[in-house]
């Protein structure tokens, strides 16, 4: 049995690139898309930015 040991941490501002490569991926071949499900990560990863911009 392989064990899998998971860092859990906070999101940071430079994750949203690969964040959103990931889902972009995910839903690549999925019959269901609409081929833009990435894009909703826009505006959660430019609040994310925004609040980074303000920590010391």
């Amino acid at each position: 049995m392989e064990v899998v040991i998971l860092d859990i941490r906070q999101e940071q501002p430079t994750d949203c690139d690969a964040v959103y490569q990931v889902v972009k991926e995910a839903f690549a071949d999925a019959g269901h898309t609409d081929g833009d499900e990435q894009n909703y990560l826009f505006v959660y990863c430019l609040n994310i930015k925004i609040e980074g911009l303000d920590s010391p």
